[in-house]
C-alpha cells in the first residue's frame, strides 16, 4: 500500500503510470495509476465498510454498497483489472471484527475475482463461491485456482437466463451448507447484452431472480458493487436486483407470521 501511494502522489495532472510493478504475476498489466486512484479507491472501500456498518447497527438483512472502481480482481499484494483495493475482503475482516466468526463470498461478475479468492484462500472460516465466464476466454486469462473452500461454475459459452439462474441457485445452497454467519455479495451486472466488457446476452430483468434467490439465503448480507459497464441499462440491473430481493423476503416474512421487512 505504500508503495502505491508513494507512486500515485508523485503524478502530476493527468499524467498515468503504465509502468508500475504492482499488478498480478501471470497477467499483463491493464491498470494504469494516476495520482488519484489511492483516494478513489479508498472511498470504494470506506462505501463498502458503511455497508457492513449498517447491517451491524440495524435490524436490516442486507445492505448495498455502490462502490467505484470495483475490488474483486484485487489481490492480497497486486491489483488488475481496474480494481485497486479489495472492498468484498475488507467487508469480510469487518464482518469478522463485529462477531461474524464464519463468512461467504458470493460473486455473480461475469468476470471471475481472482483477487478476492487469494486473499480468501488460506482462511479457514472463508468461503468463495462464483459464477462467471471461463476464465480461459475472459478476464483474468489464467486456470482458476482450487481449493476445498472456493465453489465455481465458470460457462465456456454465453449461458441461457435458465442456466444462469439455476447456477445462482446451486451457489445459494451452497452457501446454506457452509455453515456461514454472513454474507457478502460482489454484484456484477458486465454480463447483460452490450456490456462492453462482457459477452454474455443477459437481460438487466434477470437479476429479479438473482435477488429472488439471495432473500432466499437466511444471512445479513453486504452488497459490493463489481462490473458492470453499459452504463444506461446498470440501474435497472440494480432495480430488478432489489426488488427481486425485497419482494421475495416480504412474502417469506409475512408466511412466518412476522409483518413486512
Amino acid at each position: 500500500l505504500r508503495e502505491l501511494e508513494r507512486r500515485c502522489a508523485a503524478l502530476d495532472g493527468e499524467q498515468q503510470d503504465f509502468d508500475h510493478d504492482l499488478s498480478c504475476p501471470g497477467i499483463e498489466l491493464d491498470t494504469p495509476l494516476v495520482r488519484e486512484t489511492v483516494a478513489l479507491a479508498r472511498e470504494g472501500t470506506r462505501t463498502a465498510l458503511s455497508a457492513v456498518a449498517a447491517l451491524a447497527d440495524a435490524p436490516l438483512r442486507a445492505a448495498y454498497a455502490l462502490c467505484r472502481p470495483p475490488g474483486h480482481h484485487a489481490g492480497p499484494s497486486w491489483l488488475g483489472g481496474y480494481c485497486i483495493y479489495n472492498h468484498a475482503a475488507a467487508c469480510v475482516a469487518a464482518l469478522r471484527a463485529r462477531g461474524f466468526r464464519r463468512v461467504a463470498v458470493l460473486d455473480f461478475d461475469f468476470h471471475f475475482g481472482n483477487g478476492t479468492a487469494a486473499i480468501l484462500a488460506d482462511d479457514p472460516e472463508a468461503w468463495m463461491l462464483s459464477v462467471h465466464c471461463d476464465t480461459e476466454r475472459a478476464f483474468p486469462y489464467v486456470p482458476e485456482p482450487r481449493h476445498p473452500r472456493l465453489q465455481t461454475i465458470a460457462f465456456r459459452e454465453p449461458p441461457s437466463e435458465a442456466d444462469y439462474l439455476d447456477a445462482i441457485a446451486q451457489l445459494r445452497e451452497a452457501v446454506r451448507r457452509c455453515g456461514s454467519e454472513a454474507l457478502v455479495v460482489s454484484v456484477g451486472f458486465d454480463g447483460i447484452a452490450g456490456d462492453p466488457h462482457g459477452g454474455w446476452k443477459l437481460t438487466p430483468e434477470v437479476f429479479r431472480g438473482v435477488g429472488s434467490c439471495l432473500a432466499e439465503i437466511d444471512l445479513p448480507q453486504c452488497w459490493v458493487q463489481e462490473g458492470g459497464y453499459a452504463l444506461d441499462r446498470v440501474g435497472a440491473c440494480a432495480k430488478h436486483l432489489a426488488e427481486g430481493f425485497l419482494t421475495t423476503r416480504q412474502g417469506r416474512m409475512r408466511a412466518a407470521g412476522e409483518g413486512d421487512a
